[in-house]
């Protein structure tokens, strides 16, 4: 069975989970492990920019 293309739906699902780690982060500045899962997620979806924006802070 062949993998349909990624739909607008899953990068609305993939922006929702940032959103959320944003929002999370701004309550929770000093919470490491907290980063870290971002980053995990952001590398896992592939989004490299958000991954160097997120190290730099």
């Amino acid at each position: 069975m062949a993998k349909a293309p990624p739909s607008i739906s899953d990068y609305a699902l993939v922006r929702r989970q940032f959103q959320i780690f944003e929002r999370a982060l701004k309550k929770f500045k000093g919470d490491v492990g907290l980063w870290l899962q971002y980053i995990q997620v952001a590398k896992k979806e592939g989004a490299r920019a958000l991954v160097g924006r997120i190290t730099a802070r």
